[in-house]
């Protein structure tokens, strides 16, 4: 093996290193969600002005005779207040030397809301960090891998990007329709950093004579569209459910269902469509095609995800909405993304391959 090759295997590793950390991250966002922790933290990028957050209600508590300095954060008759400038405390509170927070009106402390919130945090400066040095690795082999270079840019601006989104998202108090589209971008960068990874692998590895359905990598490119659709669709779902048991604690899971309406419907519909889909793609490609190892690995996993799916979602509403069934649930289809990509890159590169050998 000659020395190109093993730096396009420290390459390889960084890519799939990138990919493990955001679907890491993917997970600790999807914990923060369930577990009501999306404000434990309710300003960004500190944590009630701090670089790190309080242990304690008394941390961010008024208290006479202490200094505060500009931009610290107290809590006080039910409202979060920012200080003015650096000043002593006098005995009484002085409301002309703190300002209310502007962005929101969310004044609530829990330790256990707010630590999950800033791990999370921490963990998305982590994966920032990997996605950097994945991009700085890439730069050195743009000439010899320009798609792969390409993904990793746009990997990282994107990952900026959705930083910045997730403060609209604190800012917003947690804005249904900003949380979708957080959910959105974070789809498109796995689907990215699975590109990349597959692009790669096959360049390196790739020895295989098969032979697939030449109408698959459509197929997989709209069932990939489709499976989008149907995770903003169940992430909306979420949103509202969670909606209708502050608004009417106590009901029964079936009650919430009845009252979520037409989402309802379109998103087990939709799910329908992509079972049936995903049991398309068994045919064509175990059945109807010559697969490679891969490929077939790819299938297997793909049904069983979707399999998987399916009872996560009757669980769902027999266990009352459990937020750990639905932490498995969204991760569960988020995996999926990249799995649709993994197989779509496998089968692509062999089509193609076949077309120009015609």
């Amino acid at each position: 093996m000659d020395n190109c090759q093993k730096d396009s295997k420290s390459l390889y590793r960084w890519l799939k290193l990138s990919l493990f950390f955001t679907y890491s991250l993917i997970f600790i966002g999807g914990l923060v969600r369930v577990s009501g922790s999306g404000m434990g933290c309710p300003d960004w990028p500190t944590c009630f002005g701090k670089l790190i957050p309080p242990t304690s209600v008394e941390e961010i508590r008024w208290n006479p005779e202490l200094d505060y300095e500009i931009g610290d954060m107290i809590l006080k008759n039910d409202t979060l207040w920012v200080s003015n400038f650096n000043f002593r405390s006098m005995s009484t509170f002085g409301p002309e030397n703190w300002h209310p927070y502007e962005k929101h009106d969310y004044a609530i402390f829990n330790v256990s809301h707010t630590w999950t919130e800033y791990m999370n945090r921490l963990f998305g400066v982590t994966t920032g960090f990997i996605i950097t040095i994945t991009l700085v690795v890439a730069f050195f082999f743009r000439e010899s891998y320009p798609s792969v270079f390409f993904v990793s840019f746009l990997s990282f601006i994107l990952t900026g990007f959705e930083g910045w989104l997730g403060a609209k998202v604190v800012e917003s108090h947690l804005s249904s329709f900003l949380i979708t589209l957080h959910m959105l971008f974070a789809l498109i960068i796995v689907s990215l950093q699975m590109f990349a990874v597959m692009k790669l692998k096959l360049h390196l590895y790739s020895n295989d004579t098969t032979f697939y359905d030449k109408s698959l990598p459509l197929f997989l490119k709209i069932l990939w569209f489709a499976v989008i659709i149907e995770i903003l669709l169940g992430t909306h779902m979420r949103e509202g459910i969670e909606t209708l048991i502050r608004a009417f604690p106590g009901q029964p899971a079936d009650f919430l269902m009845r009252t979520l309406g037409a989402f309802k419907y379109i998103h087990t519909g939709l799910g329908i469509v992509l079972v049936s889909m995903t049991a398309i793609v068994w045919n064509k490609v175990i059945i109807n095609s010559s697969p490679s190892s891969d490929a077939i690995i790819f299938t297997k996993a793909l049904v069983g995800i979707f399999v998987f799916q399916i009872v996560l979602g009757e669980l769902m509403v027999f266990g009352e909405f459990s937020p750990s069934f639905q932490l498995l649930h969204m991760w569960g289809a988020a995996i999926s993304i990249s799995v649709i990509m993994g197989l779509f890159m496998i089968i692509n590169k062999q089509v193609n391959q076949a077309v120009n050998i015609r």
